[in-house]
């Protein structure tokens, strides 16, 4: 991934300005483009690539096949190769259900309901049923 076409500034040229470096193990946040958190870095044209990915790819080679980079530190927005972890999206998936303390409302998930493999929050699942059974009483009326 050297340079886009009809640029003539060489990928990294253009990459490493959009990086804010956080000092001593701290991340390196993208402060370029995003989508969903996650830094976008165009390497030529049309083609977009994820900042995190193209940081890591020119650190360590190319994630293998059938692996996605995970953030060790938490953060979409970071591009230091070694807080990248390549693993399968199964194991991703499993990490950060394991790490979810809290629903998006905030309620603890200490004692979530387990539902069609996902963890669902007690009190927000209470509140849904109540509106439920609220709007069918009304709809008799």
């Amino acid at each position: 991934m050297g340079r886009p076409a009809g640029t003539g500034i060489p990928a990294a040229d253009r990459f490493w300005p959009k990086v804010e470096k956080q000092g001593g193990d701290g991340c390196w946040l993208w402060t370029a483009g995003k989508a969903r958190g996650y830094g976008r870095f165009c390497v030529g044209v049309g083609k977009v690539v994820q900042a995190h990915a193209w940081s890591y790819e020119q650190a360590r080679g190319p994630v293998p096949k059938g692996k996605v980079l995970d953030h060790t530190c938490e953060q979409k927005s970071c591009v230091r190769p070694d807080h990248c972890v390549p693993m399968t999206i199964g194991q991703n998936v499993a990490w950060h259900f394991v790490q979810q303390t809290h629903c998006t409302n905030g309620h603890s998930l200490a004692d979530a309901l387990e539902h069609h493999g996902r963890r669902e929050c007690r009190t927000c699942n209470r509140d849904r049923c109540r509106v439920r059974r609220q709007q069918k009483e009304l709809q008799k009326a």
